[in-house]
């Protein structure tokens, strides 16, 4: 009767181990998702940050040219 008791409380241990583990899955495929948005988010600030830049080295160039 004890290890019948015992061998319930494993079962229902494992079921709760198998839970987690999808769980811990779910939750670090959520976390890469979150990265990715973040990553998208910063190379978007990068570009928006440098397009002024390079519109005044094209412009610089152009007067350049027109000047010659």
């Amino acid at each position: 009767m004890f290890n019948l008791r015992n061998q319930v409380l494993v079962d229902k241990n494992q079921v709760l181990i198998i839970k987690n583990q999808d769980l811990i899955l779910k939750n670090q495929d959520l976390v890469l998702q979150f990265s990715r948005i973040l990553l998208q988010l910063f190379l978007a600030c990068l570009q928006f940050s440098l397009a002024p830049r390079q519109f005044y080295q094209g412009e610089a160039a152009l007067a350049g040219m027109l000047w010659r």
